[in-house]
């Protein structure tokens, strides 16, 4: 394993443990920045928010370290580069019941959220309809064969059932919460859980098998807790998710805030 040399130099700062410091590798190379100690983790920070990583554990030779970290040269086994997190993306979901505003976890769920945000740019998502709303539960949209009229363009479940029930021919329409975008994305199953206002894609039976189809949570719903991939979660404006009913749609959603990278996702045909 690589050895890398770090020297610390203590600055006069308010937090005692904030030190500049640089680490030095092998081949010479210098990283400075500062360092700040949390518990037994050490990270160094540059001027241009990369961050280097260590335990205490990975440190020689430093007297004190318990209190503070030594102005000494110590010796360490591998400093790890540590990902700065950045702004997540949030967008504005417009719906013929209100505005509902959205933060989406791309740092757990990078290709769903690509996804979401193609489909956005692309305005996949205007004039959908929530096909599927089950009180206590979820609220359900994301169908382009729901973007017509319900009854002529589509049928939902229940008109199928409401057919049946009256001994009717059942119209040979596309069934409301069938569609997709043409294509299906893998499964990012993460930590987050289904708490009241989280956001999720759905699927079939197939775990990868989700491509436009979404839903919000109108309670928690441990039982769906690491099966279905949660990808953001309700911001502002659940009163107007509580309100919705399988005649609402909709009207718009608009993107508020963005990493400055391309949105391209990883597509299964």
């Amino acid at each position: 394993m690589k050895k890398i040399l770090i020297l610390i130099v203590v600055m006069v700062c308010a937090i005692s443990f904030l030190t500049a410091g640089e680490l030095i590798l092998n081949n010479g190379k210098k990283i400075k920045g500062y360092i700040i100690k949390k518990g037994a983790i050490y990270t160094l920070k540059t001027s241009d928010d990369k961050l280097y990583q260590f335990g205490k554990n990975q440190i020689k030779e430093a007297n004190g370290i318990d209190s503070d970290i030594s102005p000494k040269v110590s010796a360490i086994e591998e400093a790890l580069p540590v990902k700065i997190s950045e702004p997540l993306p949030e967008v504005l979901l417009t719906t013929t019941e209100g505005k509902v505003k959205l933060v989406l976890f791309e740092d757990e769920a990078p290709n769903t959220v690509s996804n979401f945000i193609q489909l956005i740019e692309n305005k996949f998502y205007n004039n959908i309809l929530f096909h599927r709303i089950v009180p206590g539960f979820v609220a359900q949209a994301g169908d382009p064969n729901t973007k017509g009229e319900r009854g002529k363009d589509f049928i939902l479940h229940e008109d199928i059932m409401k057919f049946q029930r009256q001994g009717k021919i059942v119209p040979k329409l596309p069934i409301g919460g069938t569609g997709d975008p043409g294509y299906k994305i893998k499964a990012e199953f993460n930590s987050n859980k289904h708490l009241r206002g989280s956001l999720a894609m759905a699927r079939s039976t197939d775990i990868d098998s989700a491509g436009s189809q979404f839903y919000i949570c109108f309670k928690p719903q441990p039982k769906l807790d690491g099966k279905y991939t949660v990808f953001g979660k309700v911001l502002t404006g659940m009163d107007v998710i509580d309100k919705l009913t399988n005649s609402s749609r909709i009207t718009d959603i608009k993107i508020l805030k963005r990493r400055e990278h391309e949105y391209i996702p990883d597509k299964i045909k």
